[in-house]
């Protein structure tokens, strides 16, 4: 045989070898793979009867499977015919409970040592057959040809190390696998084949390895999020993940992330491969590389995989794993498998916790039922349809006095007498037979054998099938009601034969109390009669009002009976809604002014200015309910609105509402409100009084005008009353055509604190077509004035403010703006009576009394704007002078650095008796206190060396407040200023300029004096005097200061006063020129120290053009200083005004001034006297005459100018006896003969 034969020979002697071991080697790798699956499917068996187990879910047996058709080793068959024998037998239900046998336990914890011991029995027969079938073709070719093996040996030799190597594996039991050689090609194949039968091998046996890993950790781990949070760290680590997310599938298939392990990648990148895994339920590879950075953390991705985690066919989770590596198929499926379990270890999770709160719930329910039931106050049970007691609460124990273990289980004959139980027995077969509720009345006896008068409601209640399970009741013990109603009963017939006495009574006593209204009436009709000036006819015509008002009120109560009959009749007029509220205010706004009420009407623009209906039954009504208003309203507002609903057909519908801010009330009160003779509860008449009449009145006069009066109230908030009545429209005019139309032209700013007012007013205003500002803080008014220096032509300021009243704000704005071109109404409801001095009544150009009516305001602003001479006849001057003595004996030191202000100081004080000592810092202050001898110190805040603050701080460490009383002197006003005054131990502050009445009240409110009192009558200059001063005045000009408030300040010292501004203004030369130097160089510190004493010296001095341009400059110092011409204007100024006091010092030397007093007191002096005579009779007669005379009264000898006003004051109040004793204290008029032959002299 030839080489190439011999060749060919071997060459097919090894191939047939190495397809004989390539089929043993691809048998031995099927049947291990196979004996993997059975394994595999033997456990999953196996967990299906566990959780059976757990949650006797029948969905867990059907999960079983079946042994496979092919052979298995004995204790696998054993284990699959366990496995069937008990799915059987729970289908079946032969076993009390699903309970694993303990055998059968024992043999499933073998299953992995029965797999392996099988795997190795196999792949050892295997190797060996495939080690013998070597040999012999080996032996079988080295027969053949020695030099064919000799020749050839390297076709087998790699053949034999492959075998060597897996007979090395297969008995060291590692992982079968064949790395290739360098031999030849065909060997090369076949190593390549076995390599990789053995690999694919190892691999599902690794996958097998961590299913198993996973599913013994997951038995240990409960709840949903324990369970996720570990089975994305087990896939991140058997599976090198960098990136593990859960999502869960949302009802709308959005996805949101439960859980992630790792990097988190963006939504965006892997959002379309999540939503087509969740809506086809497969999973989805992606394998191009991606990169993940999270904070520092840097990752690639080799791979993603998305495995869909239903129950059912419902997809409820998606889990992307993110590899850091290409996963092989083995892996793949592993990770498949890890999906499956835990999907079903959620599902079955969620059930059980599903279950828990079931359970709990149900639990809970049953708790609330026996507490809800238990709460219930009365007496209630259920029972069966048999009679017998499933349950009872308390109170139904209670009633019978028994115990709930006595109760439940026993029948109605067991629990009641048998009357009882018979009549609850035939109602219970009616509720059964009907199924309808019954309510029944019974007499029993309960537990302390005393008698109960029950209401019994019973109703049935029904099972799953809608049949009647039993019956529900309850018992009302209404025992002591139908006592109450008895009792009721006779206390009805009492009070009528009451009623009927109290009729009797009022009607015996009606004309002995009409008798005396009647005087008042006729009185005030005769008063009407004579020749009144305007405030007499006002106060006489209001007294009318009211007297006729109350005597129809009386006639009202007294005929009571009336109105129950419904015999009072109404009378249908025309009258104005103005008049109508103008007489509601008449009456109410005294109690609303003395305890401080806003009393606000709110008139709709729409309303008929004339309509024809009762306006007494209305009024009587609105007057009722607003007087409730204010005696049940302590502090805030009362408002009556008048509102046009529609009108139609020459009807108006118009409602009329009362709100209050008082003590309102709750639903039961208000159920009691119009029942005669009744309040809300007693508390109420015992605090308020009252009879508890007027609402019922008021609600009877409503219905008979065909309305009908509605109450909204809270409690501790406050009440409203309304009613709605028809009236014919009259033909007179609306109040909207009332304004004249050159008032659109005008412009309007209102300052008021209360937020309705001020609606209400703004409304008014707008309705006139004014442009209309409204401001509820005053002192955001005054900045923005100030800030814009634009004023509107009107002006309305609320007097009574707590921040800033009306009339400091107006003095405030016309020292800071220019105002000539604005007018200026003070807005008050304590105007009837209002009394300003000459200097407040300067400020304002009318009154406008609240509560406000168009009317009214359009006669203000006409008077205001048009100069009208009423413009300021409600404004009563208060003349009032202080006594030249009030300060008599006390010692004052004034500690103020300026020579001008400490002058100003000295010379007021001294002119009221005081001794005056002045110090120029706080230190001196101090030294003087201990030298001498100081009653009170003036201290101002700002002085070199120790200011005020520091010396106030000190001399309270030896004096309190009472040894040594400290007065502020500042020119800032600021709050913050004032407290820290305060605060340093100061008693209290003045401000500057200084207002003397201020300063004399606030030295005597801490000083005790002896003086003669601080109100006197004041020393006047003789009419010449007088009118030579004035004429001087006249010729000399002083633009840019008030010579009058100057004056004033000076109490009233006229020479003092120029002297003292001359020499002021002498030397503010030098000081402008200083401070041009100190802003030159810019020490700004320097200047606004200057500037500082400058302003409040010429304050003082009433120098008005100096003060704001210093205050001006010192404002604006930081910001822009200003420049040397602006200085030099002052300078000029200065000069100017220096030069028109010194004209006038020389003019007022050349005259000589004579008196001519005694001269007019001879002329004319006994007419003056006869008139004051006639003006005294008339006082001693009450004759209101004596408000006429007294205007015809004037200063003379016998009366000075104090005198008369305080005279005007009195008569003006109707204060006749006063102003009488004021008159008989004059000599003449004491002794005249016509007062002591009158009649009814006053005493």
């Amino acid at each position: 045989m030839s080489s190439k034969a011999l060749l060919s020979w071997i060459a097919l002697f090894a191939l047939m070898a190495a397809l004989g071991s390539a089929t043993l080697i691809y048998y031995s790798t099927t049947t291990h793979s196979t004996l993997a699956t059975d394994v595999n499917t033997a456990y999953h068996n196996h967990l299906s009867l566990e959780m059976y187990s757990k949650d006797k879910n029948v969905q867990w047996l059907g999960e079983i499977k079946s042994a496979p058709s092919h052979p298995l080793p004995l204790p696998l068959q054993q284990i699959y015919e366990t496995q069937a024998r008990l799915k059987s037998q729970f289908l079946a239900d032969t076993v009390e409970q699903a309970d694993l046998p303990q055998s059968y336990q024992n043999t499933i914890s073998q299953l992995p040592l029965i797999a392996n011991a099988e795997l190795e029995t196999s792949t050892n027969q295997q190797l060996l057959i495939l080690l013998i079938t070597g040999l012999a073709f080996a032996v079988l070719t080295l027969f053949l040809s020695f030099y064919v093996w000799f020749m050839r040996t390297k076709h087998f030799s790699p053949l034999y190390r492959i075998v060597n190597t897996l007979r090395a594996q297969a008995l060291n039991g590692a992982p079968l696998s064949v790395v290739p050689t360098n031999s030849d090609v065909d060997v090369k194949r076949l190593t390549q084949a076995i390599h990789v039968a053995t690999t694919s091998q190892s691999q599902k046996l690794a996958s097998a390895a961590i299913i198993e890993n996973y599913n013994r950790e997951l038995k240990s781990i409960t709840g949903s999020e324990p369970i996720v949070r570990h089975a994305l760290e087990f896939i991140a680590n058997e599976f090198n993940a960098p990136s593990v997310c859960l999502y869960a599938n949302l009802e709308d298939d959005a996805l949101s992330l439960v859980k992630s392990h790792g990097v988190t990648p963006s939504h965006s990148i892997i959002a379309s491969t999540l939503a087509h895994c969740a809506a086809n339920n497969e999973p989805q590879v992606q394998q191009e590389p991606l990169w993940l950075k999270e904070q520092e953390v840097e990752v690639k991705l080799q791979g993603r995989y998305c495995f869909p985690l239903a129950i059912g066919n419902h997809v409820v989770y998606v889990l992307l794993v993110g590899s850091a590596q290409v996963l092989i198929d083995s892996q793949f499926e592993a990770l498949e498998y890890l999906c499956k379990d835990l999907s079903l270890a959620l599902a079955i999770n969620e059930n059980i916790e599903k279950q828990q709160k079931a359970e709990s719930a149900l639990s809970e329910q049953l708790e609330l039922t026996h507490h809800i039931i238990n709460a219930i106050p009365n007496p209630t049970y259920y029972r069966s349809t048999d009679g017998v007691f499933m349950g009872v609460n308390k109170s139904f124990l209670t009633l019978l006095d028994q115990f709930e273990v006595d109760v439940i289980g026993a029948k109605l004959d067991e629990v009641f007498d048998l009357g009882i139980a018979s009549l609850f027995e035939s109602k219970a077969h009616e509720i059964t037979t009907t199924t309808q509720e019954q309510t029944y009345e019974v007499l029993l006896l309960d537990g302390q054998e005393q008698p109960r008068e029950l209401i019994v409601y019973e109703a049935p209640f029904f099972n799953e099938n809608g049949d009647v399970a039993g019956i529900v009741g309850m018992y009302l013990d209404v025992s002591e009601r139908n006592q109450l109603q008895r009792e009721l009963i006779e206390a009805k017939n009492l009070a009528q034969n009451s009623a009927k006495a109290k009729s009797e009574f009022l009607a015996n006593m009606s004309h002995e109390i009409r008798t005396p209204m009647n005087a008042i009436i006729g009185m005030s009709h005769l008063a009407l009669a004579t020749e009144l000036n305007a405030k007499q006819h006002d106060y006489v015509s209001k007294i009318d009002t009211a007297a006729k008002q109350l005597l129809r009120l009386i006639n009202d109560i007294l005929d009571f009976s009336k109105i129950e009959a419904g015999k009072i009749e109404l009378e249908y007029q025309a009258f104005s809604t103005e008049k109508l509220l103008d007489n509601v205010a008449t009456i109410v706004s005294v109690k609303a002014q003395e305890k401080q009420l806003e009393l606000v009407f709110d008139i709709d623009s729409q309303v008929p200015y004339c309509v024809i209906g009762d306006q007494f039954r209305i009024s009587q009504v609105l007057i009722n309910l607003a007087g409730n208003a204010v005696k049940f309203t302590e502090n805030g507002e009362v408002v009556i609105r008048v509102a046009l609903v529609n009108v139609e057909k020459g009807l108006a519908k118009i409602k009329f509402s009362v709100k209050d801010s008082g003590i309102g009330m709750n639903k039961r009160q208000q159920k009691n409100l119009f029942q005669s003779f009744s309040q809300a509860d007693n508390s109420i008449t015992r605090k308020y009084g009252g009879t508890g009449l007027g609402l019922t009145i008021s609600q009877q006069l409503v219905k008979l005008m065909g309305g009908e009066i509605y109450v909204e109230s809270e409690e501790n908030v406050g009440s409203e009353f309304y009613f709605t009545l028809e009236m014919e429209v009259s033909d007179e005019l609306s109040q909207a055509k009332m304004a004249s139309t050159h008032l659109s032209e005008l412009s309007a700013t209102i300052i008021d604190d209360n937020q309705h007012a001020l609606d209400v007013l703004s409304g008014m205003l707008t309705n006139f077509g004014m442009q209309v500002c409204s401001y509820l803080d005053p002192h955001k008014a005054l900045n923005q004035f100030v800030l814009t220096q634009e004023l509107p032509d009107l002006i309305f300021v609320d007097w009574h403010m707590p921040k800033l009243d009306g009339i400091e704000l107006i003095t405030k704005l016309q020292s800071q703006v220019d105002v000539s071109q604005s007018k200026f109404i003070l807005v008050t409801a304590y105007g009837r009576e209002l009394n300003l001095n000459d200097s407040q009544a300067s400020l304002v150009d009318g009154v406008l009394l609240k509560p406000i009516n168009p009317s009214n305001l359009v006669d203000v602003i006409q008077n205001a704007v048009f100069d009208s001479p009423e413009v300021r006849t409600t404004i009563t001057k208060k003349e009032q002078t202080i006594s030249k003595q009030a300060l008599n004996g006390i010692s004052i030191l004034v500690a103020e650095d300026q020579p001008v202000n400490q002058e100003i100081a000295a010379e007021i004080l001294s002119s009221f008796g005081a001794q005056v000592a002045v110090a120029d810092n706080g230190q001196e202050a101090i030294d003087q206190v201990h030298s001498k001898h100081i009653d009170i110190v003036l201290m101002d805040m700002q002085m070199p060396v120790m200011d005020g603050i520091t010396a106030t701080q000190n001399l309270r460490i030896e004096f309190d407040k009472n040894t040594l009383p400290i007065l502020a002197m500042t020119a800032n006003a600021m709050e913050e200023d004032i407290q820290t005054c305060i605060d340093a131990g100061m008693n209290d502050h003045v401000t500057k300029p200084i207002d003397v009445e201020q300063l004399v009240k606030s030295i005597l409110k801490y000083v005790c004096t002896e003086a003669d009192g601080l109100l006197t009558t004041p020393e006047v200059n003789p009419p010449k005097v007088v009118a030579e001063i004035e004429e001087i005045d006249e010729i000399i000009e002083f633009e840019g200061i008030d010579i009058a408030e100057g004056i004033a300040r000076a109490a009233g010292n006229q020479k003092v006063y120029f002297d003292i501004l001359e020499k002021f203004l002498s030397q503010q030369i030098e000081e402008l020129i200083n401070l041009k130097q100190a802003l030159a160089i810019e020490n700004f510190e320097l200047a606004h120290s200057m500037l500082h004493a400058l302003k409040g010296a010429s304050a003082n001095l009433s120098i008005v053009r100096l003060t704001e341009e210093f205050k001006h400059i010192e404002a604006s110092l930081n910001v822009r200083p200003p420049n040397a011409s602006e200085i030099d204007e002052l300078i000029k100024y200065v000069k100017y005004a220096l030069e028109q006091c010194q004209k006038r010092r020389k003019k007022e030397a050349s005259h000589q001034v004579k008196s001519v007093t005694k001269n007019n007191e001879e002329k004319g002096g006994n007419s003056q006297l006869e008139e004051l005579i006639q003006l005294a009779c008339a006082l001693r007669d009450y004759d209101t005459q004596a408000t006429e005379l007294v205007d015809s009264i004037s200063v003379s000898s016998y009366l000075t100018e104090p005198e008369l006003q305080k005279l005007k004051t009195a008569i003006a109040r109707f204060e006749f006896n006063e102003a009488f004793m004021m008159l008989t204290s004059i000599k003449h008029v004491e002794e005249a003969p016509e007062l002591n032959a009158g009649k009814g002299a006053l005493h």
